[in-house]
């Protein structure tokens, strides 16, 4: 049925034999099928995909090698657009990550969620004195108090 479909379209190219039927140079078809033969044909019959091409001369067959130089080329072509489609995939991911981290961070302020960071840490470095002033000062409130100890200690048993 393929086949049939190939030679009306005229991707294949066949000579009609006097007493009826038709003759098919096997080599030749072949390479004319893998030409003018996209992948994707029969996917949708009302709109063609298949390489707009004439087909081959009976007498002059197609070779085999351009049909499979042809080939690797469609192979690498594909290859770059995957890799190109591939990176820019990556880049649209990295761009709607971004827009979404900063949407989440408007969110949040808008709530009052998020403080300055300037102010938290003035906070921060004035409790800090204040932590460290308080330990620097109990030397000095203990110190009547360790100074009586250490004299009762001296002359009794502690």
């Amino acid at each position: 049925m393929a086949v049939q479909k190939a030679m009306a379209a005229g991707r294949i190219s066949v000579t009609k034999l006097p007493a009826g039927g038709y003759s098919v140079d096997f080599a030749a078809a072949d390479a004319q099928w893998v030409v003018n033969t996209h992948p994707s044909q029969g996917k949708d019959p009302a709109k063609p995909t298949h390489r707009q091409s004439t087909p081959a001369p009976a007498s002059q067959p197609t070779s085999q090698t351009s049909a499979t130089a042809q080939r690797a080329e469609d192979a690498k072509s594909d290859a770059a657009n995957i890799r190109i489609a591939s990176q820019f995939n990556v880049g649209r991911a990295a761009k709607m990550g971004y827009e979404a981290a900063n949407a989440e961070l408007d969110y949040r302020a808008r709530r009052g969620e998020l403080v300055e960071r300037s102010e938290e840490e003035a906070r921060a470095r004035s409790l800090a004195q204040e932590v460290k002033d308080a330990i620097l000062g109990i030397p000095d409130r203990i110190a009547p108090y360790s100074q009586q100890n250490l004299t009762h200690c001296a002359f009794t048993s502690c």
